[in-house]
């Protein structure tokens, strides 16, 4: 008999501390339905500011003081964000509704609750411990996003009766019509996710979170997740990635993944000649690829998909086919963005609610935020690109990973703003915290 070797982390974890599991639940709560849809409010907004909340009670409102310098500098920049919006919110001469003012605050709140949450539940951790605690989150997000594959593929098949009913786009009587509901009608299926690109930022963080840990069963012994367990979610990653027909998915996360496996390109190639990856070709690849083929043969949205490969030597406007029209100046004959563009207030920005914001996170910032909000934006991403090559001596695999994350999220803000979107901001920063928490512990993790 096998015997089990009780100071492995993951039983360490288990027995000194429950709170890591609260981001797994976290992580669940995300996918929840809307309770108030006339008020934007959905299951984890109750969870996550109602264990906020309780925390901040319980350790007398510490958990908002990090004492991690590199978390605490993120953590302080987002709030800072949030202030200069809210400064010329109230400094400009539009009058905003109150209700538009909190819906659009919400996307600059929430990152900021996020970062607090997650380091309050690994702050006590040590390096292999916050490890395997990386490990647990990415296994969660692999089944959570295999199961919202299965949902968007049975779209294919029984229509979106299911995603009606959980009305993943908050629709009510008298309101909107959701982009996912429009989305389907062209053959693009999210699942339960709100739009495509919720969907594509999901997966695409997802893809990149199983390389990494395909990469760290290689090299850690720490890492107990089987290889069937991984391909299996990365079947299902590619699957619901695809049928999301989102070009964050689709160019972009396939080159940024495929930008990290170069970067550590002994490791993969060690990965990729073992006789464990032959087997797993023959018993695993060949019949998920003819399953793949099968559910494709019958979806409808093929067609706008291979618009995404057969442009080149057609006469199409690359700009506008990916990134949807928004800086393209033909066909609709203008872009959305450009009167504002040559506004003169456009650089003290017009506050948050005062009007509608364009589908790109540094035009969104601008907008609300004007030059210093948007320079505190992208100062937030050289920040992340700085963790990465100081944490670099301490975790060289995992420095590539937060180096390849930031250049997703960089890329990935041109179609919106990734720390604040719905549901998939989660798959994003909570990684990313524990991530940065451990680049940042002093000892050499192997």
């Amino acid at each position: 008999m096998n015997s089990i070797n009780l100071n492995h982390p993951s039983y360490v974890i288990m027995a000194s501390s429950k709170k890591p599991l609260i981001l797994a639940f976290l992580l669940w709560s995300a996918m929840g339905p809307y309770i108030f849809p006339e008020l934007g409010l959905r299951v984890e907004h109750f969870i996550m500011y109602g264990l906020l909340s309780l925390f901040a009670l319980k350790t007398r409102f510490e958990i908002f003081f990090p004492k991690d310098r590199n978390i605490l500098m993120l953590y302080a920049l987002f709030i800072m964000l949030f202030l200069i919006t809210i400064l010329v919110t109230v400094s400009s001469n539009y009058h905003p509704s109150f209700r538009k003012v909190i819906a659009d605050s919400e996307n600059y709140i929430q990152p900021i609750a996020l970062i607090a949450l997650t380091f309050h539940c690994i702050k006590n951790l040590q390096a292999n411990e916050l490890l395997s605690v990386l490990e647990m989150i990415i296994r969660t997000i692999i089944i959570i996003l295999s199961l919202n594959a299965l949902l968007a593929a049975s779209s294919i098949y029984f229509g979106t009766w299911m995603i009606d009913f959980f009305n993943v786009g908050g629709e009510y009587e008298g309101g909107y019509r959701s982009v996912a509901a429009g989305a389907a009608t062209q053959g693009r299926f999210s699942g339960i996710f709100n739009q495509p690109f919720e969907a594509g930022v999901a997966y695409g963080s997802c893809l990149l979170l199983i390389v990494l840990l395909q990469i760290l069963r290689v090299n850690t012994i720490h890492i107990r997740t089987s290889r069937r367990f991984l391909n299996l979610g990365l079947l299902f990653v590619f699957l619901g990635g695809f049928l999301s027909v989102s070009k964050v998915f689709f160019p972009l996360a396939i080159f940024v993944v495929l930008l990290f496996l170069y970067l550590n390109k002994n490791r993969f190639i060690k990965m990729l000649f073992s006789k464990r990856a032959v087997i797993n070709l023959v018993l695993f690849y060949v019949p998920a690829f003819v399953f793949v083929v099968y559910i494709f043969d019958n979806w409808s949205g093929l067609n706008y998909l291979l618009r995404l490969v057969n442009f080149i030597g057609a006469d199409v406007d690359v700009i506008e086919l990916f990134t949807a029209g928004r800086f393209s100046y033909t066909d609709s004959g203008q872009s959305v963005v450009a009167d504002k563009l040559s506004d003169i207030n456009l650089i003290v920005g017009y506050g948050l609610g005062s009007i509608q914001a364009p589908d790109n996170a540094y035009l969104e910032i601008l907008f609300f935020g004007g030059i210093i909000g948007l320079l505190n934006y992208i100062f937030i991403l050289f920040v992340l690109v700085y963790f990465s090559i100081k944490g670099y001596y301490n975790h060289p695999v995992l420095a590539r990973y937060l180096l390849s994350l930031t250049l997703f999220i960089a890329f990935a803000s041109v179609g919106a703003p990734i720390f604040g979107i719905n549901r998939s901001n989660y798959f994003i920063i909570i990684p990313l915290v524990i991530t940065i928490r451990i680049l940042s512990m002093q000892k050499k993790t192997k």
